[in-house]
């Protein structure tokens, strides 16, 4: 009778560590399950990755756009002595130049930029800045 419950206790060791239990044991399990049908998502499509050459080619060089010019600096600060000097050299008759913006310095400072084309504000902004130093005698 021991060599009977050594022979089963091997039985069930042998078929949890190889699977060997179910070689000797007699077949009284059901057919197995049919298998359940598997779905399988496509993936989604993937578009080509295109890359350039480290130089363009030269029939997109040739239709490239020009340039942009490049943006300057603002011009330096001018003073209203220097501007008051400058409007009287180009005709215009701000007054004496003695650095006080007057109601006769903002009406030639504002003749000056109706004249060339610049908002007439009265003030000496960056536009009315380069326009004094570059204007000609009217």
């Amino acid at each position: 009778m021991l060599d009977r419950h050594r022979q089963t206790a091997a039985l069930a060791i042998c078929g949890l560590l190889v699977g060997c239990a179910a070689r000797t044991a007699p077949e009284t399990s059901a057919p197995p399950a049919p298998a359940r049908p598997t779905t399988v998502t496509p993936a989604a499509p993937t578009l080509p990755i295109v890359t350039w050459p480290q130089t363009p080619p030269p029939e997109l060089v040739a239709a490239a756009p020009p340039a942009r010019p490049v943006a300057t600096a603002p011009p330096a600060p001018m003073s209203v002595v220097e501007a008051q000097r400058r409007l009287t050299q180009l005709g215009y008759r701000p007054g004496a130049a003695d650095g006080q913006p007057g109601p006769r310095t903002t009406a030639a400072l504002r003749l000056f930029q109706r004249d060339q084309r610049l908002k007439p504000s009265g003030e000496l902004d960056a536009d009315t800045i380069d326009q004094l130093r570059n204007a000609r005698r009217r």
